[in-house]
């Protein structure tokens, strides 16, 4: 399988260096939040993806777990399909080191990771996906370890609708409606969504449904902008987090709002804004016999943020500061709370066009550990018009969860003396940039210290602190745009290489268990009857586990009036594999639909 892996990859490679245009083209700037200063791509010094809005139209998938496997250095481990439950992290590191955003918020649970991609949207409602590779914490805080995800929603304009459904195998089906409307200076966005299966195999069966509401109404020098979303998750959990007692079964629910402004006043910026987040978890380890052991948790996360962004003749500023507390009343981690407090500064100075320099600092506060300071550092020089050298370094920390702090089950038992994990991060790259090639290489090590994890000890996972791990990687990437005369559009190919140093005389349960190699290939191209089809392909090879391909691949035909049919197949070669131990995941899977705009 390995050789008709690596020869399959190999004839994209030839065919796409014999096609690639000539002529210099410039590339269209790309607002990006790798930074708290908004800046372009080309002037961008750090490892980023950007996942567009057509990109998530033409993909396979119905969440953004599924969307976000697709990209490169990203390493998605599933429980369940169709966004049932997910674990994300990047660059080697666990689901708890990864920052979630949306539009810049931070919605990473209290509780636990396992809970980060509960989140109260639907794909539609995605304008685009920002994924920082390495550290964030000089940016956005605790848990920006290996990286921060920026989901971007899409801002309400004007009025029409889009309906969209499908059908599939193991009963299937899922239909969402999105509406906009636009009153005056008033312009609002309504989402619902439902997706619901009979499942794969035994008890994992699921039922998702998603409501979400964004306003913005424009004030003077301004705009004011608010978000409601509510999502609910009934699920069977088979094996989820235990293989002794398969039949598990977990409930949840998750509500989060925001209200934020944008205050114009020349070379002054302000935007203040609220946050609230709600988490709801119902887990029952037998679903046969629900009295034996049942866990209700609820957690809170609420606060503020007034940030400023300054710009002088020498240089532009951001400057900003945020409160907030975390709460927790649960059946078995018990009743606790902390609040945190947070200031930070960023500075980009204006240099000679080839010179980029971005510094930042930023400290934490938290009631039960102190204060935490992460300063970065990162530069750039552009060689060229489309070569540019870049560097970074950066500190980063993570605060232990509650689960970390105090989780007792038959088979994990939590520690309450935990400290915050903490890391040094350092990254070099080059770039290649033009309107249709693309080519860049990473190199990048991180040097971590009081790590948290799970380790077997007396027949239980046990919550630790295991000290000093390493990390180093590689990151290697390319994409070309063919001309619109020839059959294939684009295509884009990414590596990533990466080794920890091993810990001997402990059995890790996620530190250690990483991706030590990833292919993600990807290619579209036109098909008879102006349909198109567009493959991802993708290899992994983890530590702990086997080495496995995976192909998906999606169908489209738009047709008159705004519509388009489409059929969609995940695990086209039906692998049988596993993300997460003892939880096998689905072999092929086929579905299709229509979706209907107007």
């Amino acid at each position: 399988m390995m050789k008709v892996g690596l020869a399959t990859l190999s004839l994209p490679v030839l065919f796409f260096f014999s096609l690639a245009r000539s002529e210099e083209l410039v590339l269209e700037p790309i607002i990006v939040t790798a930074t708290r200063i908004p800046t372009v791509l080309p002037r961008l010094v750090r490892s980023v993806s950007i996942i567009e809005a057509d990109q998530i139209e033409d993909a396979p998938v119905t969440s953004v777990p599924e969307l976000l496997g697709y990209v490169m250095g990203v390493d998605v481990r599933r429980r369940g399909v169709y966004g049932v439950q997910a674990d994300v992290s990047i660059r080697g590191s666990h689901f708890e080191q990864v920052l979630i955003l949306v539009d810049g918020i931070k919605v990473n649970d209290p509780q636990t990771g396992h809970h980060n991609m509960d989140l109260p949207l639907s794909l539609s409602d995605i304008e685009r996906i920002e994924v920082l590779r390495g550290h964030g914490s000089s940016l956005y805080g605790p848990n920006a370890f290996g990286g921060v995800i920026n989901i971007v929603t899409k801002r309400p304009e004007g009025r029409g609708a889009k309906l969209e459904f499908r059908l599939g195998e193991n009963s299937l089906s899922s239909g969402a409606l999105s509406l906009t409307y636009a009153l005056g200076r008033f312009s609002n966005r309504l989402s619902f969504e439902r997706k619901e299966s009979s499942g794969y195999r035994r008890d994992t069966e699921f039922d998702i449904n998603t409501l979400a509401l964004t306003s913005t109404i424009e004030i003077p020098r301004g705009s004011l902008d608010l978000a409601l979303g509510f999502t609910e998750k009934d699920f069977g959990a088979n094996s989820f987090y235990s293989t002794k007692y398969p039949y598990q079964e977990e409930h949840t629910d998750t509500s989060f709002g925001n209200i934020r402004a944008r205050i114009d006043m020349g070379n002054i910026t302000l935007e203040p804004m609220l946050y609230y987040r709600r988490h709801w978890d119902k887990y029952i380890l037998d679903r046969y016999n629900p009295n034996f052991y049942t866990n209700r948790h609820t957690t809170h996360l609420y606060g503020g943020e007034l940030q400023s962004h300054i710009s002088l003749v020498f240089g532009s500023f951001v400057l900003g500061a945020e409160i907030g507390k975390e709460e927790i009343d649960s059946t078995n981690l018990g009743v606790h709370s902390r609040s945190k407090e947070a200031i930070y500064i960023e500075f980009e100075p204006k240099l000679a066009n080839k010179f980029i320099l971005n510094l930042g600092m930023r400290g934490d506060h938290y009631s039960e550990w102190g204060w935490e300071g992460c300063p970065t550092l990162s530069a750039g020089y552009r060689v060229s018009p489309y070569v540019k050298l870049r560097g970074s370094i950066g500190r980063s920390f993570r605060v232990p969860t509650y689960t970390d702090l105090y989780y007792v089950s038959p088979a994990n038992v939590g520690n309450p003396d935990l400290v915050p994990e903490r890391a040094w991060s350092y990254e070099m790259g080059v770039d290649y940039n033009r309107e249709d090639i693309y080519w860049g290489v990473t190199l990048f090590r991180r040097e971590g210290s009081n790590l948290i994890d799970w380790i077997w000890r007396n027949s239980t996972w046990e919550a630790e602190n295991i000290g000093e791990v390493d990390t180093d990687g590689l990151e290697a990437a390319f994409k070309i745009k063919f001309d619109e005369s020839l059959p294939i559009s684009s295509v884009s190919l990414g590596y990533t290489y990466l080794d920890s140093e091993k810990k001997t005389g402990i059995t890790s349960k996620y530190v250690l268990n990483y991706l030590k190699h990833q292919i993600c290939l990807e290619f579209d191209h036109m098909l008879p009857l102006e349909a198109r089809q567009v493959w991802k392909l993708s290899y992994k090879d983890r530590v702990q586990g086997d080495e496995y391909w995976l192909l998906d691949s999606r169908i489209s035909k738009k047709l008159e009036n705004g519509k388009e049919i489409f059929v969609e197949g995940t695990n086209l070669l039906d692998t049988s594999y596993s993300e997460q131990g003892g939880v096998p995941m689905p072999g092929r899977w086929v579905q299709g639909g229509m979706k209907v705009e107007f």
